[in-house]
């Protein structure tokens, strides 16, 4: 009797019995696999790109009618101005603050962004009130940002427009005069001049750069754009000079 009641025992405890180190290695191996973890991680990172990218999309698909300072201020309240470019995809809110360093690695929603943001130099009047106004921007791989700026490159025109529209409703339109690939350096960038001379050096030297069919000539009376990116690699700048033709 003893000996059946623990055969029934035994067979009870094999019937109900799971292996526990197979059972918690099913768990690694089967319900979260490392490679689902980067998936997920991915997916993430993915939905982040394209939220960066998706805005530099939409603003680059507003018309003018489309453009209301009122709305782009609630979103950002660094906007000051509108930029677009004649014949690229560059047609973005132009946002300025306290440094050149912030929009390098914020997008226009002020998330952290490797893509960053249109902006004006920190060192600018906003209302367009220098000699030379300065705007930044990568030269992003899908061509958003100021990544079409080739286009100016390339081009075989000779006038190219660049239309800027500050958050007081004036709408300033520019010339390109030239346009040249240079090494990292601090001259094109400067904004005020102390001296008609030292004006009139300046645009001698930038006009004299020039790689492009454009013909505006520029003088001292003029008002300037620049428009600074990297070049491809990363090792140069890419340079585009526009003069002041008309405030509307």
């Amino acid at each position: 009797m003893m000996i059946i009641w623990f055969l029934c025992l035994l067979y009870l405890f094999d019937t109900l019995h799971v292996d526990n180190t197979n059972y918690v290695q099913s768990i690694f191996n089967d319900d979260i696999k490392p490679e689902q973890v980067q998936k997920e991680d991915d997916k993430d990172q993915n939905l982040l790109l394209n939220k960066e990218m998706n805005l530099y999309r939409i603003y680059g698909k507003y018309q003018l009618s489309d453009i209301h300072f009122d709305e782009l201020k609630k979103a950002n309240s660094d906007t000051i101005a509108w930029i677009s470019v004649e014949d690229t995809n560059v047609n973005y809110p132009i946002v300025q603050t306290v440094d050149n360093d912030y929009y390098l690695t914020h997008s226009f929603d002020k998330a952290y962004s490797t893509g960053g943001w249109t902006f004006m130099d920190y060192r600018n009047d906003n209302k367009m009130g220098d000699k030379n106004t300065i705007f930044y921007g990568h030269n992003l791989l899908n061509r958003t940002a100021f990544g079409s700026l080739n286009k100016v490159f390339s081009s075989k025109k000779k006038e190219i427009k660049i239309m800027v529209m500050t958050d007081d409703g004036k709408m300033y339109t520019y010339q390109v005069f030239s346009a040249y690939i240079v090494e990292p350096e601090v001259y094109y960038l400067q904004t005020n001049f102390y001296t008609d001379s030292e004006y009139q050096t300046f645009l001698d030297t930038i006009a004299g750069r020039n790689t492009i069919p454009a013909t505006a000539s520029v003088s001292i009376e003029d008002s300037i754009i620049t428009l600074s990116t990297c070049t491809d690699d990363n090792k140069g700048r890419k340079v585009i000079h526009a003069k002041l033709i008309q405030v509307q």
